[in-house]
């Protein structure tokens, strides 16, 4: 993993999910458009 969110990482991300959970015809993806949220943890 990187520090940084590439649009390659994204695109084979999402190819994966598609490929490991085989969603139906007519799936809806939704997008956050880019959004981030960084959580720090103590």
């Amino acid at each position: 993993m990187d520090s940084t969110i590439t649009r390659q990482l994204v695109l084979d991300s999402l190819h994966q999910a598609v490929w490991r959970y085989k969603p139906s015809p007519g799936l809806i993806h939704h997008s956050d458009r880019g959004s981030q949220v960084r959580q720090e943890v103590a």
